[in-house]
């Protein structure tokens, strides 16, 4: 399955995605895309999955934004990939999650400028969530003055996601 576009926002809400007609080697449906820098050169977009569910052997969303706003917003929902998970947030974005959010996959990729989890929230990996952010807002406590942010678990809610720079993401 494949939403693609260039320079438009795409939202999807309230509904089931299923990964294309051929399956894959492990027996699932095949690749589930949804990329807003389909073009050449990439213009702001914003991508928001809404309390959706999402099954596929591999799920990949991006979206690009030059200023440090949403690109891609996910709100609630269950993604189960076989294979992997990719969010980014390309350009000088935000991947943003609100509410609760199932990555059922051995492998989640999470990229952005900024990833937060706005309070409230938790996005759980079923296995190895890595998070590529120079920014990382989540699994924080509240502290006089600052800001409080939801919570990022891996390995099914055990482990907590591994943190990395922006830059070392791997590629879309």
């Amino acid at each position: 399955m494949k939403l693609t576009t260039n320079g438009s926002q795409i939202q999807v809400s309230d509904s089931i995605l299923t990964g294309g007609t051929s399956l894959s080697s492990s027996g699932t449906p095949g690749e589930i895309l949804i990329d807003a820098m389909a073009g050449a050169s990439p213009v702001d977009t914003l991508v928001q999955l809404n309390n959706v569910t999402a099954s596929a052997d591999v799920i990949r969303a991006r979206s690009y934004n030059s200023g440090e706003r949403d690109a891609l917003v996910i709100t609630g929902g269950r993604y189960d990939a076989a294979s992997a998970i990719k969010f980014y947030a390309e350009g000088v974005s935000k991947l943003r999650f609100v509410g609760n959010v199932a990555l059922n996959t051995p492998d989640a990729a999470l990229a952005g400028k900024i990833v937060q989890v706005d309070a409230g929230g938790t996005v759980t990996g079923s296995g190895r969530v890595v998070v590529y952010a120079d920014d990382h807002r989540y699994n924080t406590s509240p502290t006089s003055g600052g800001t409080q942010y939801g919570n990022i678990r891996a390995n099914g809610g055990s482990g907590s996601p591994t943190p990395s720079k922006f830059e070392a993401r791997p590629g879309f």
